[in-house]
């Protein structure tokens, strides 16, 4: 008995983009600032019809689970298979069944491709597989059982996720405040404790990476209250080892403001092509890479990719980009996107690294490491 039918239909306006990914099964793309996707599609008919309650799985990350019940009527890359639910079979009973290990294991013995990473599960495979029929009023109450047991847990999930997300609007609107002057956080500078002087850390250590982290709003706090910043966003001078004084320039009059230990005199701040980081030795970086452990994970996976992810780092921490341009100067392969992302290929097309620079703050930030599958299943734009 066939549980499914096969649904080729052509796209059509006015619908929204649909995505499958490991994590949360199909979702809408996002949408900007405005409310618009992000994704502008200029012909509808290159994308493959998803009806509500449709399954759509992405050929070559099945044996991954990526897979999920459609939420609503939709459009889905043409490289999906879209799977309708003939009568009797109940799509979230066979949502649960498709992500189960053991499925999983068996998708992967039908797919096929050159490399175990590249299998793809067509259609005319899927159709062969045996699958679970039990009658539709078991698969209902499986499914209410499944729903009931976990029901608490997706609830305190999304309490916890609209925390993280109010705690981030809070973070973003307090960085902004401390960067543009409205908040003076001069007397909280004071009260924090002297730094380790710079004799005491090996000269194996680089300093440009010390404290990294993925949170790039705590950088930059962390940045504002040691001085390392002040609220123009211009980063300070460094004088005996020890950072200046606080002052801007053309003030002289700074005479309560505080002043590092060992400091011989005022000293103004730089212009934005003096900025620079502390590093190794004598050298001077232009350019903070946060965070590096993404890149350090990745090259433990794969380590064909680290000498030239090593190569890489090397090279923006000595760059000085203020603009897209000059980073596609230097990179012509990078794909520049918009909010200043930026992708960049490694290894010719098979690793790709998505970073997001604050040109501003001379920083980048890295937000991902994989391989061209895995970038796929991502949103640039986004993660």
């Amino acid at each position: 008995m066939a549980l499914f039918a096969h649904r080729v239909e052509a796209g059509v306006a006015g619908l929204p983009v649909l995505q499958v990914s490991l994590r949360s099964g199909i979702t809408a793309e996002g949408l900007d600032q405005f409310g618009r996707p992000k994704r502008l599609i200029a012909d509808p008919t290159k994308y493959k019809r998803i009806s509500m309650g449709d399954i759509a799985d992405n050929t070559m990350r099945m044996w991954q689970g990526a897979v999920g019940v459609s939420p609503s009527d939709g459009l889905v890359s043409p490289a999906y298979v879209v799977l309708s639910p003939r009568t009797g079979a109940c799509p979230d009973f066979y949502d649960f069944i498709f992500h189960a290990e053991d499925y999983k294991q068996q998708v992967n013995r039908q797919s096929t491709g050159i490399v175990s990473d590249r299998n793809r599960l067509y259609w005319d495979s899927f159709k062969q597989m045996a699958n679970v029929a039990l009658p539709s009023s078991e698969q209902e109450a499986i499914v209410a059982f499944i729903h009931s047991e976990t029901n608490g847990l997706h609830t305190a999930s999304s309490r916890l996720a609209r925390e993280i997300e109010l705690l981030r609007e809070y973070r973003t609107r307090l960085v902004a405040d401390v960067v543009t002057g409205k908040l003076d956080v001069r007397q909280a500078a004071a009260r924090l404790p002297d730094e380790a002087p710079l004799e005491s850390i090996g000269s194996d250590t680089d300093l440009g990476d010390e404290g990294e982290t993925d949170d790039e709003g705590a950088a930059a706090m962390t940045d504002v209250f040691r001085g390392r910043m002040n609220t123009l966003g211009l980063a300070r001078p460094l004088a005996n080892d020890r950072w200046g004084p606080w002052r801007r320039p053309g003030d002289d009059t700074g005479a309560t403001e505080r002043r590092a230990p060992g400091t011989p005199g005022t000293q103004k701040f730089p212009s934005r092509e003096h900025l620079h980081c502390l590093g190794k030795g004598n050298r001077r970086y232009l350019m903070r890479v946060i965070s590096r452990k993404v890149i350090k994970e990745f090259a433990e996976r794969m380590p064909a990719a680290k000498a030239e992810l090593d190569a890489w780092c090397a090279e923006a921490k000595a760059a000085s980009w203020s603009t897209p341009a000059e980073v596609k100067a230097k990179y012509g392969s990078a794909s520049i996107l918009k909010d200043s992302r930026v992708v960049f290929n490694i290894c010719g097309n098979k690793f790709r690294l998505v970073v997001w620079i604050n040109y501003p703050f001379s920083t980048i930030y890295i937000r991902f490491a994989g391989t061209d599958d895995e970038y796929d299943n991502i949103d640039a734009q986004s993660v």
